[in-house]
Order: C-alpha cells, then structure tokens, then sequence
C-alpha cells in the first residue's frame, strides 16, 4: 500500500516538474529555446585598426536578434575582442568607435566563428610616434601632364545621298491672254535635305515662248531657251521646305495675239540631296581622379586619317571643347579649362559630332589632363619625435603609407634623417617600408619625394616594433 502511495507521490512529482519546465520553455524567447535543442555556438567579435591591425580596446558591440531585439552589448577587452555565447543560429551585431559598423552571421550548430571589424583609430596603437591623414602629392613638376585617357578609333558617317524623280514629257500651250502651266508637288524632309533641284530639255518650241520656273510662287528662273538645250534650276535653301510647289510654263512672247505658241518638254527630273545619318556620333565613357579634375587644362588630340567635307564638334559633358568646318589630313588638337567641363569622378561622357556631309576617321586619339603652373611640391618634409625608452627597446621601425593615387609609377624613396630607402610604386593601397634602428634618433626628419614619378598619399604613420 505504501509503495502505491509513492508511486502516485513521484507521478505527481514528475508531472509537477514537467509543467514548471514547459512553462520555463514558453516564457523563454524562441531563440533561447532554439539554444535549449541545439548545441550552442559562439561568435568573437574582433575589433582592431585597419592600417596597423593593432586591437581596439573599449569599443561597443550590441548584438542583436534578426527582429532588431537587444540580446547583450559589452566593450571589447585589451585584445579587442567580445564574445557572445548560447546565441541564436541569426545574429545581427553594431560596433562603435570612431564610428558605426554593421555585420549579420548565421552559425551552425556548435560552431564558433569570428567577425573582424576595424576602424581607422592610429591612437589605438601606443607604439604609433606619428600618423597624419593627408600628405599631399610627391614629385609634380611645373608644366606636368597629370595622366591622359586614350580612345579607340573614331569611325563617323554622314554622307549626302541623292534621290531623282522623274516625270513624263508634257506640251504647254500659251496665248497672249492665257498660259498652261505644268504643276508639281514635292515632299521632302527638310531636316536632312541638303538641295533641291529640277531640271529640264525644251525639245522643240512653236513661237519663241519665254520659259519661267517658279517655287512656292516665287520666280527663279525666266529666259529664251534653245531647243537641245538643258535647264537646271537650284532651289534656295530659304525655300526648302516640308512641301514644296514648282510650276513651269512656257510664257507668250510677240504681237501675234490671235496665234498660240508651244513648248515640248521632256527628261523632267527632280533631284534630292540629303543627308544620311549612317553614324554621325560616337560616345564614350570616363572615369576622372580627384587630381584630373583638380587640373587647369583638359586637352584633345586626334589624327584625321583622310580629308572630310564634314565639319567635327567634340564635347566633354555637353560642353564644346573642338570644332572645325572642315576636316583636312592631318593633326588636330583643342582644349578647354577643366573647370568648365562638369567632370564628375563617374560616368563622364566624351561625343565625336560629324556635320552633314561626308565620312572621317580618327585615330591616336586622346584625352590629357595639364597644369598649367604646377602647384603641388615635388617633396615633403614630416618630423617626429622617438622618446628615448623607445630608441633603447624597439627592435626597427616602421613607415606605413597609403598611396590613394598613382599618377605616374616609379620609386617613392623615404628620407629618415641621413639613411635612404626606395620602394618601387605601380599601383594604390597601402604600402611599408622597414625602418633600421640605427637609422632614427630623438628628433627625426622623414623626406618623401620620387624621381620621374607622381603619387597622391593620404595616410601616414610611423610606428616601432
């Protein structure tokens, strides 16, 4: 009986216990319960500078769910690293310096992973004796090209094509009061017309009529014409229009009232010159440095391979920098201030523009970027100080510079009081250069300059090792 009594006694119990624990389970947030049926992971956070990857002490880092809820938020230790423990598989997180970064991480289950997130922070590093943000510009000379962009050839087409109509022959009778008249309608487009013309053979003639060409009313031509002969009559361009009326008649000419005259006209035609805009522009597209648009002159020179009777605009961003009437073989060059051109770091736009009338081909062509009173120095002089605990412990030195621009590669070469070192420069980023102990004292003077070569460098440090 007494054993029955335990039986219900630890039934009740366990019933009890498993209430309170699903109770526990639904309180909990749905990530911790995830946390509860699967092995927990860890994430580290590790916060350091990014130019001398040297650990940020004391930055905050929150770490949130995917829902934006906070979880935990803490400092980085003296190594620069936090770490969150039991954490949702999903986990956004936000560190704070010098600044806010953001990263986001899923983790499997039991699996541990590190996040690295660096800020520029020179003063983290203790064993930092200088650091400036911009150095400026190492080895200009007065008159310098800065840099030039070259174009692959330009081929243009605009070439005038022409169109004939031709009509049947037609007889015009006139008298002394009236006098037929041969009508005709043309439709043109006037946009890309370049000249109308009509023309004409008066075969044969009774009388000695008088032969009068008109256009939209207007007389262009009126004269004796010999039978044989060819008549040619150029519409003004004033009067070229969408639609365009001609009227040709054979005028009575003589006392002879009661008697008709006549003209037999034949090979009527009506010739349309126009343009035809096979490729009339070309267009590229070009990036700028902050140097190129800092210049004073933005140059373009090409070669036209062949004489053109079509004339050429060439615009930077909408703004004319060449124009000529006519294209000869041979070199062209134009310029404009750079201040003018709306240059942009992206997306810049360069047109070829041929005129109506005929083809062009260029070649070597290319877009040059010039000072025209070199301002920057050729050389910079920074100073810094090493206290002497540091001259006495530190195993070498250290120049790390970030070149954000080369202008013109070659060798940068560093002065650190009277010891001399190069280092050969092809491309931007971050560069080092070891520093020999027995090369710094106290006071210490850093000379940068290039010879036959042009870099931009915005960051610098000194540090010891």
């Amino acid at each position: 009986m007494a054993s029955k009594k335990e039986s219900t006694i630890m039934a009740t119990v366990f019933i009890g216990l498993l209430i309170a624990y699903l109770i526990y389970v639904f309180m909990l947030h749905p990530w911790e319960r995830v946390a509860i049926y699967a092995k927990a992971g860890e994430l580290i956070v590790n916060v350091y500078d990014c130019d001398t990857k040297y650990p940020i002490s004391g930055a905050q880092v929150k770490f949130y769910t995917t829902e934006g809820e906070l979880l935990k938020e803490g400092k980085t230790d003296t190594s620069g690293l936090i770490s969150f423990k039991s954490l949702p598989r999903c986990i956004k997180l936000k560190a704070s310096y010098s600044g806010d970064k953001y990263a986001g991480v899923c983790l499997g289950d039991g699996e541990k992973r590190t996040v690295d997130i660096c800020f520029n922070a020179p003063a983290a590093n203790p064993n930092v004796l200088y650091a400036t943000d911009y150095v400026g510009i190492i080895g200009a000379r007065s008159g310098d090209e800065i840099s030039s962009k070259e174009f692959s050839q330009v081929a243009l087409s605009y070439p005038v094509e022409s169109a004939i109509a031709k009509y049947p022959d037609y007889y015009l009778f006139s008298n002394i009061l009236w006098n037929e008249r041969m009508n005709l309608e043309l439709r043109v487009n006037k946009s890309i017309t370049d000249a109308v013309a009509l023309s004409f053979v008066i075969k044969s003639k009774k009388g000695n009529p008088v032969t009068v060409v008109r256009l939209q009313g207007i007389e262009l031509f009126k004269d004796y014409v010999t039978p044989g002969d060819v008549v040619t009559v150029n519409a003004p361009k004033g009067l070229i229009n969408e639609t365009m009326k001609l009227s040709l008649s054979c005028k009575f000419t003589g006392l002879y009232f009661w008697s008709t005259q006549d003209c037999e006209i034949t090979n009527i035609t009506v010739k349309q010159d126009y343009y035809l805009p096979i490729n009339p522009e070309k267009e590229y597209e070009f990036n700028t440095t902050s140097i190129e648009r800092e210049s004073d002159i933005t140059s373009i020179e090409f070669v036209s391979e062949k004489s053109s009777k079509s004339g050429l605009k060439i615009y930077v961003n909408d703004n004319l920098i060449f124009n000529i009437d006519k294209l000869n073989a041979t070199d062209y060059k134009g310029e404009a201030n750079t201040k003018d051109l709306n240059l942009k770091g992206h997306g810049n736009k360069l047109k070829f523009e041929l005129t109506p009338g005929s083809n062009a081909s260029l070649g070597s062509v290319k877009l040059s970027f010039k000072m025209k009173n070199e301002t920057y120095e050729s050389s910079k002089e920074l100073y810094f100080d090493a206290p002497s605990d540091v001259l006495e412990n530190a195993s070498y030195f250290e120049v790390h510079a970030y070149i954000s621009e080369v202008l013109l590669g070659g060798s940068l070469f560093l002065k650190i009081n009277n010891a001399t070192y190069e280092k050969e420069i092809r491309k931007a980023g971050w560069i080092t250069v070891k520093i020999d102990k027995e090369d710094v004292k106290g006071d210490n003077t850093l000379t940068l300059s290039a010879r036959n070569a042009k870099f931009e460098i915005q960051k610098l440090r000194v540090s010891y090792v």
